[in-house]
This record gives C-alpha cells, structure tokens and sequence, in this order.
C-alpha cells in the first residue's frame, strides 16, 4: 500500500509540475516542487527514504532543477533524484499527449500510454450540468477499468464553489465511476 501511496504523490507531482511544452519552467516553482516532493517521500515513507542517500539525491538535484530550462531537464533531474530509492515502481511520467484527450462535459480522459489514464474532473463544468452527471460517469469509466493506473486531477486554479464541491462528491460517491477506481478491497494504510 506505501508504494501505491507514494506512486500517486509521484504522479500527481508529474503532473502539476510539468510545465506546458510552450512555457518556460520558473526556477523558484521547479525548486519548490522538488522540495515538496522530497518532503512526501520523506514523510510519506521514510522507510523507503534512506535518510543519508535521500537526502545526497536531493541535494544533487538541486543544481540540475537550476540549471533546467526545459520540461524534460527538470523531469530528468527529478527522475535521478527518484532513481536512488531503488523502488521501480517510482519514476517520472511524461505529461499526456493531447491528441489521446475524451471530453465528456467536465470529464477528461487522457491516456499516457498503454498503462495509465489521466481523469481530469472540471468542477465548474461538472455542477454547471449536474443533471447528466451519472451519464457522462457511465461513459468515461470504461476506459479506467482496463489500466493498472488511475491518475485523478482535481487542480483548479480559483477557490471552488459548493456546488463545484458537491458535484465532484456526486461525481466519486454515487456514479458507476467510483466503482471503476478500485478492484477489490481497498484497505488505508494504519499509522
């Protein structure tokens, strides 16, 4: 269960911080998600974090994330920092092409590639056309039950309304999609 935590902190890491092909990466934000990242891993899972070599490949990635001008130099330092965890399951995942996009009303699908689906929910969207929620729900989930990874996006760049709220608990709690996130028993890691 602490990979398949630390697997979604990474992947929802990838995808908030890589920048779109046609900006330039902001230093001062690139380093903030580093450290941020570093912190996850390191509270998260400090097991997994040797102390002493955890903090070496973030110390070593620091001057690589400066130096970054580019989306791929900043996700080539984060993937050597991520590499001395010596966990396989841990890596940087390339930002999805946006040809692979499905957009169902506020619902977005995105396929990386043959093992992962980004679901990127618009809350405004999402409560502007409550009515057809379990529709558009019903829609989108089969694409999520054939891959081993399910990226959820619920960024938003402005404080979300109640009703923006409420309709993303609709979306997750009483439509055919929550039952498309998990197989099986989900069990929450005890602490």
């Amino acid at each position: 269960m602490r990979t398949v935590l630390i697997a979604v902190l990474l992947a929802t890491f990838t995808l908030a911080v890589t920048p779109h092909a046609t900006a330039e990466p902001n230093a001062d934000r690139l380093l903030l998600s580093l450290a941020e990242l570093w912190g996850d891993v390191d509270y998260f899972d400090p097991q997994l974090a040797r102390p002493n070599e955890w903090d070496a490949a973030a110390l070593a990635a620091i001057p690589k994330v400066e130096a970054a001008t580019t989306a791929p130099a900043f996700a080539n330092a984060v993937a050597a920092m991520l590499a001395s965890l010596g966990d396989p399951l841990n890596g940087v995942v390339p930002s999805p092409a946006p040809a692979a996009k499905n957009s169902v009303d506020g619902i977005t699908v995105a396929s990386p590639d043959s093992r992962t689906v980004v679901l990127t929910v618009d809350s405004a969207a999402l409560a502007a056309e409550s009515t057809e929620l379990e529709a558009r729900a019903t829609a989108v989930a089969p694409a999520l039950q054939s891959k081993q990874a399910v990226i959820v996006d619920l960024r938003r760049n402005q404080r979300e309304s109640s009703a923006e709220a409420a309709a993303v608990d609709m979306l997750f709690g009483i439509t055919p999609l929550a039952a498309s996130l998990v197989r099986g028993d989900a069990q929450l890691p005890t602490y």
